[in-house]
């Protein structure tokens, strides 16, 4: 479970440095529009076969407490580069014993506008013995991300 643990921290930080962008009115499972061009993204478990999934923004075991909007179903979306290279740092731990568990993904701007609303209210703190416990609210504010992409 430990071995996990670490490669899911460890894929999120590779997306969160490869940077997936995609139009921030369109949502996971949300139909894009005819002029909309999403030939760029793909969902992960297409590439990744073995990829372990608990998109947990889709459920309310999260640091919110809530379903996160823009959350249309428990998949993780990503730029096809992305996914490629989570599929190379598959076929090269798979090997050791190891697998990719992924918590989030593409993140719309709905989603991000319901962290920033979220953190704006200080007295929800539903889900802090879970996730934050030994730290103040106040102080995730700068951590949560303004807008995607």
């Amino acid at each position: 479970m430990k071995k996990v643990y670490i490669l899911g921290l460890l894929t999120i930080s590779i997306l969160l440095v490869v940077g997936c962008k995609k139009s921030a009115e369109q949502s996971v499972g949300e139909t894009a529009s005819a002029t909309e061009d999403t030939s760029a993204f793909t969902t992960l478990t297409d590439v990744v076969l073995d990829a372990m999934l608990e998109i947990r923004y889709f459920g309310t075991y999260n640091f919110v407490g809530d379903r996160i909007d823009g959350y249309q179903e428990p998949t993780a979306l990503l730029a096809k580069r992305a996914a490629d290279s989570l599929r190379a740092v598959s076929d090269d731990v798979i090997s050791l014993g190891y697998r990719l568990k992924i918590y989030d993904a593409y993140r719309s701007q709905k989603a991000v506008d319901h962290f920033v609303r979220w953190a704006e209210n200080i007295s929800d703190t539903r889900m802090k013995a879970y996730f934050y416990p030994d730290l103040d609210k106040k102080l995730l504010f700068p951590v949560v991300a303004f807008h995607t992409g």
